[in-house]
């Protein structure tokens, strides 16, 4: 399922049925059961698909802060996103170099670290690039073993209360006073 209103959304619909996927889009077809991937378009409510999926896929060639990430998390959905800059990393792996830049799988603590992909646009035809192959990899793994999603499905909903308003504003409170003395 991809969600929201993606500049990419002729690109990917192209790239999809020109793999032989059989596409739903929101503004073009009927919705059916069988199709193998949703453009749904903007939804005010994303959480009701979030919360039903098994993994949340982060592929982002770069970030701020990404509060996508923190939501899916939130919903106890494993993660698994790109170790672009910044964001994912200092989320998925707090102690770690937040320097380092993930070049195969990285099993964090919080979810999957994975390689950046290059951004450059490919047909359905073009090889798949390393970073490609790693990602196909490790999404099959990651859906064929429940013991890693059962794993993730925990670890993710304990780093995503430290992000809860309480707790953040607990931290702004003791920065301020030690600032203050």
């Amino acid at each position: 399922m991809i969600l929201g209103e993606v500049k990419l959304k002729d690109y990917l619909i192209s790239l999809s049925e020109g793999l032989s996927l059989k596409t739903y889009v929101w503004d073009r077809d009927r919705i059916e059961d069988d199709f193998d991937v949703y453009f749904l378009g903007f939804q005010k409510n994303p959480f009701k698909f979030i919360s039903r999926s098994s993994i949340f896929v982060f592929t982002s060639l770069w970030e701020g802060f990404p509060n996508a990430l923190i939501e899916a998390m939130a919903c106890g959905i494993p993660v698994v996103s790109s170790d672009c800059r910044s964001g994912p990393r200092e989320i998925l792996a707090p102690d770690t170099d937040f320097e380092c830049e993930a070049k195969d799988p990285e099993f964090a603590q919080y979810g999957v670290l994975m390689p950046v992909f290059d951004g450059e646009f490919k047909g359905a035809g073009d090889p798949l690039s390393r970073e490609e192959e790693i990602w196909v990899e490790t999404l099959s793994k990651m859906l064929t073993h429940r013991d890693i999603i059962e794993l993730y499905s925990r670890e993710v909903l304990k780093r995503a209360s430290q992000f809860h308003i309480q707790f953040i504003a607990n931290q702004w409170r003791d920065l301020i006073e030690k600032v203050s003395l």
